[in-house]
């Protein structure tokens, strides 16, 4: 087994209701003012919003709203809230929503904390540990950003070029704690609900297919999360309000990314990142059509169909056993 380091401090509060606990946890960890960041109306729809609001006034916290999120998150919104929160004199960052809201919310943090240029930081051009506290309250189970250390955020323009999604990770963004409701994933569309699951699975799969040895209890875990993932998303596309299938996918996209930083291992996606779109595509298809078609058997055409690479075959063995 090789050498690794793993350390994940997101301390994760999961259940019915704790979205109303974030308010508790923020006062714990010494804050006074919030920037509350999400995208789109859902949250006031349902109700989230208001709840989390009440939450914070009863811990006797100031807060901020900031809307706007977009899949893909711009760096531009994230400007927009650096400068929001300098003039608010906001302490704390709690994004709502999946992966979209909360690295949104890293990237205004790490803007808060430094004194940089962001696209510097997303371009390798500096590095920095430090980060302005974040806490967060997920609505979906996909990216796993959650408990995470990775930020990905969309630079509209840089140096003439468009559109350019640039990542930067570090433990400094993993954030204090996430909040994990799973009724709060009751009113996902079907669509959304199957491209989370497909996500946490792409995740997965990235870990699993390597030709590194003696990981054996990763591929285990890696293969037992695969089979649970796809259970599990097969229930909640049909019964949207099922609270052990939809807590099971919560519980599960906080799984995926730390197999990474256990396993070290080659990822799918340097294969082809073409391979990665049309895998996700194809799971959401099963989930979403036909019901219990195997994605394993796309996965094997595909591979089938690859120029033979040193990997290939170590690949092929695993899918074959599943």
């Amino acid at each position: 087994m090789i050498n690794f380091e793993f350390h994940n401090p997101t301390k994760v509060i999961f259940g019915k209701n704790v979205e109303a606990e974030a308010g508790k946890e923020i006062k714990r960890l010494g804050g006074h003012k919030v920037l509350v960041h999400f995208g789109g109306d859902y949250l006031q729809a349902n109700g989230t919003l208001d709840r989390i609001h009440k939450g914070l006034t009863d811990a006797g916290l100031e807060y901020v709203d900031l809307d706007g999120v977009v899949p893909n998150p711009r760096l531009s919104l994230v400007k927009i809230a650096i400068k929001l929160c300098k003039k608010e004199c906001v302490d704390f960052i709690l994004p709502i929503g999946g992966g979209s809201a909360i690295d949104s919310a890293k990237g205004i943090a790490y803007g808060l904390a430094n004194d940089f240029e962001l696209e510097d930081l997303l371009m390798g051009k500096v590095q920095t540990d430090k980060l302005a506290p974040i806490g967060c309250i997920s609505t979906i189970a996909a990216t796993g950003s959650e408990t995470s250390n990775s930020m990905v955020i969309t630079i509209e323009e840089y140096e003439g070029q468009q559109n350019l999604k640039r990542s930067y990770n570090h433990d400094c963004a993993r954030p204090l704690f996430a909040c994990m409701n799973p009724e709060l994933t009751y009113t996902l569309p079907v669509y959304q609900t199957a491209s989370g699951a497909s996500d946490i699975m792409m995740h997965t799969m990235e870990r699993y297919f390597t030709n590194t040895k003696d990981v054996d209890l990763i591929d285990r875990i890696a293969e037992g999360l695969l089979v649970a993932v796809r259970e599990a998303a097969q229930v909640a596309v049909k019964t949207p309000d099922d609270y052990e299938a939809r807590a099971g996918l919560e519980v599960f996209h906080t799984m995926a990314l730390p197999v990474q930083d256990v396993s070290q291992i080659l990822l799918l996606i340097k294969l082809s990142m073409n391979l990665a779109v049309c895998l996700m595509w194809l799971t959401v298809q099963d989930f979403v059509l036909y019901g219990e078609v195997g994605l394993v058997m796309f996965i094997k055409q595909i591979l089938q169909d690859l120029p033979s690479l040193p990997f290939v075959s170590s690949m092929y063995q695993k899918i074959s056993m599943m």
